[in-house]
């Protein structure tokens, strides 16, 4: 049986705190908490925030590089940012699935036990293990800290110490297989970090993990949608989630770039301005409108983590 799941709901300086324990720099400017994603580039803590350009200033550190937000409606606009988005959580339900889709889900049930994870010592032990062989398996560098048992101990200490946090475990035989952290802002529930073991992805776990959380948000009064991150561009963890249901969300937003930065981008990098612009191409936006079906990709693997731009 799966558990039960209940995601109580962060406010901004708890989310802002959580975010600068996990070694994020957070500048905290008016009413927005801006997040660097990267050298003097910045968005909003909460991405999905709309803020009006003409009330907002970006950190001080912004007038060297770039800040970008989302923009409410009618308010002026010159590029998009694009979210991977699983909307009307409410609805979901395993039977709507497609057959693979559900004889994947049911194949892993009678595989994995899940349970909530609320113990931090036995998630210290179980789970740095696990992290380390995702790492040499993927050559994942986010969060390269994390490497070391110090450093994975004060992580965990910094996921479990944040209220509202929901630790997801999936045991097999009674070892720990793969591990899920997930937390709500405002009506959006964040799913942080999906990790799996090498030999779990043929057994479908990422299928069965991501079901339990979306069969739970169903469940929770609120949340209108289900955000595992941005849009990076045909990258395999998109197709991920395009293949189960995720589409993407598309908003008007405004870039304040620093126009000598923008010269030497169009003139040496053109490729980054597009991204910063959030351009598409007519494939991508179909998949923002969910008329197209994404291709499956056998024992696809996600990787989710919280420090992601």
């Amino acid at each position: 049986m799966n558990p039960s799941l209940i995601w109580n709901e962060i406010d901004a300086g708890e989310y802002a705190v959580h975010e600068r324990n996990l070694g994020l720099k957070i500048s905290q400017i008016g009413s927005v908490s801006w997040r660097r994603v990267r050298p003097f580039f910045y968005r909003p803590l909460y991405a999905l925030q709309e803020i009006d350009p003409s009330v907002v200033s970006g950190p001080t550190a912004s007038l060297f590089g770039a800040f970008q937000h989302a923009v409410p409606a009618g308010g002026r606009t010159n590029s998009h940012l694009n979210y991977l988005i699983f909307d009307h959580p409410s609805v979901y339900s395993l039977a709507d699935l497609n057959s693979e889709r559900r004889r994947r889900i049911k194949r892993a049930t009678g595989v994995f036990a899940m349970k909530r994870m609320v113990d931090i010592g036995a998630f210290k032990q179980e789970a740095y293990p696990l992290y380390l062989d995702f790492v040499r398996r993927t050559g994942y560098a986010v969060g390269a800290h994390r490497q070391g048992a110090a450093g994975f101990a004060q992580w965990a200490e910094n996921v479990f110490r944040l209220p509202g946090m929901v630790v997801l475990g999936a045991y097999r035989d009674g070892r720990l297989a793969g591990v899920s952290t997930s937390f709500r802002h405002k009506n959006t529930l964040f799913c942080a970090t999906l990790i799996c073991g090498a030999d779990s992805l043929a057994h479908y776990l990422p299928d069965l993990m991501l079901h339990v959380i979306r069969e739970n948000a169903a469940q929770c009064r609120g949340i209108t949608e289900i955000f595992p991150g941005m849009y990076h561009g045909n990258t395999s963890l998109d197709a991920f989630y395009f293949e189960r249901g995720a589409r993407i969300l598309r908003k008007p937003a405004w870039l304040q770039i620093n126009p000598i930065g923008r010269s030497v981008l169009n003139a040496l990098r053109p490729g980054i301005i597009r991204r910063l612009l959030g351009e598409l191409t007519p494939e991508e936006l179909k998949r923002a409108t969910g008329k197209v079906e994404a291709h499956l990709l056998e024992k696809s693997e996600p990787v989710v983590d919280a420090a992601r731009g």
